[in-house]
């Protein structure tokens, strides 16, 4: 026995006499033959139940219909190392590079001419599990380092989303309205449209979180900022500020109308009962409306002007909506 150890072994050959050699030959030398095929599909099935430590495969066979299948070999080997890696031994009549090569390429880790030598296969049984064992080696490094490339990308992205949105809300924040303000203001110009934006801030707030906690709070501004979301364009911006304050990019208006038709809808939005743990909430907001490049074309500009239109509805009662006037 060339082999350190005995090695458990399926035959696959469609001829009985050649498989029974085959057989007795590995059996007296002292290895274990968990099982005879005598086509492709037994040796997928057989593998998949047996698990040997090597196939040794025909590399053509006879189809039920009597066809011999020049590949026969080469398909079950793809099958098995698709659907159970195992090291598989090509057995050839005839020395055919194309159909041998064919066969290593789906996983075939050695080839032997027929009727092979005990010591041929024993040598080959070598070299193809020591193969097989180098492959799976890399295979699993592979995928440990597709693992390691997708964690560090989602974590990139993550990192990225973090920076860039709102930690409670999901929305997103100060540092993302500069980048967004400055594509909608570009498009704005290109298109002679007016670029919308308004400051909104939930009136008495401060109340929600002293009388019935900063949970509590915290879950109304999260159900504010879906209701914006929801009720506003795809092409809106929805940003949150901190705090109780909201801005909202309004791109591609035609008329300063645009952002009354707005306003006026998230006034009513606001104003519709929010349910927290069983409990009603009654909130209302102040909204403030500057346009661009109306009242200004600079971020910095336009937010001290929606800032002033924003308390200028507070003093007027909160519960509306007002422009920036000089």
């Amino acid at each position: 026995m060339l082999t350190e150890h005995p090695i458990n072994i399926l035959v696959v050959e469609d001829d009985p006499l050649a498989n029974q050699l085959i057989c007795r030959q590995l059996q007296l030398e002292g290895h274990q033959v968990v099982g005879r095929a005598f086509d492709g599909s037994q040796a997928l099935e057989m593998t998949k139940r047996l698990k040997p430590d090597i196939v040794l495969m025909d590399l053509q066979m006879r189809e039920a219909s009597g066809h011999t299948d020049m590949q026969a070999g080469t398909k079950a080997t793809q099958l098995i190392q698709e659907q159970c890696p195992t090291p598989v031994i090509i057995l050839t009549a005839h020395e055919n590079p194309t159909l041998i090569s064919k066969a290593k390429t789906v996983g075939a880790g050695a080839y032997l001419i027929k009727p092979p030598k005990i010591q041929e296969i024993e040598r080959a049984a070598a070299i193809a599990m020591a193969r097989f064992k180098d492959m799976m080696e890399l295979r699993h490094l592979n995928e440990k380092l597709r693992e390691e490339i997708a964690l560090r990308q989602q974590a990139e992205k993550d990192i990225k989303h973090m920076a860039t949105h709102d930690a409670l809300t999901g929305l997103p924040n100060r540092w993302l309205l500069s980048d967004r303000f400055k594509v909608e203001m570009a498009h704005a110009k290109r298109n002679r449209q007016l670029l919308g934006i308004m400051l909104l801030d939930l009136d008495h707030f401060k109340d929600v979180n002293d009388t019935l906690g900063h949970n509590t709070g915290d879950k109304l501004l999260q159900i504010t900022g879906k209701r914006l979301t929801n009720l506003l364009r795809k092409s809106d911006t929805t940003v949150r500020m901190g705090g109780d304050e909201f801005i909202i990019l309004l791109p591609e208006m035609t008329q300063a109308e645009d952002a009354v038709e707005a306003a006026q809808k998230i006034l009513a939005t606001i104003r519709k009962p929010f349910i927290i743990s069983s409990i009603e909430i009654q909130i209302t907001t102040s909204i403030g409306i500057t346009l661009c490049p109306t009242d200004g074309e600079d971020l910095e500009t336009l937010m001290k002007n929606v800032d002033i239109a924003m308390y200028h509805a507070k003093e007027q009662g909160r519960d509306n909506y007002q422009y920036f006037s000089r």
